[in-house]
């Protein structure tokens, strides 16, 4: 298990401060979560994706469908006519 640096927990994590589960405990964590989530009425259609029917995440959806899709904002992405469009990552980009 790693801690990616940039991401809400890399920024919250400090290593050392606690230990992370070795891969293992990790696969049992999650096969637990999944189990719990299923008992619940959550159905899981990605890999780590779990929804009531009929609440799954439609922007998902259209990307692994390959449907268009328009992305708005820094560093988004759409996807039109078959292509990628990226939009510029940041505000100098838009400006220049």
């Amino acid at each position: 298990m790693q801690v990616e640096k940039g991401t809400a927990f890399g920024r919250w994590y400090t290593a050392g401060s606690a230990p992370l589960p070795d891969e293992g405990r990790a696969a049992d964590m999650f096969r637990e979560a999944s189990s719990v989530l299923r008992a619940s009425g959550f159905d899981h259609y990605e890999v780590s994706s779990y929804a009531r029917k009929g609440q799954r995440c439609k922007h998902n959806r259209a990307y692994w469908a390959n449907d268009a899709f328009w992305g708005y904002g820094l560093g988004a992405t759409s996807h039109v006519n078959s292509a990628r469009l990226p939009r510029p990552k940041t505000m100098r980009e838009y400006t220049s």
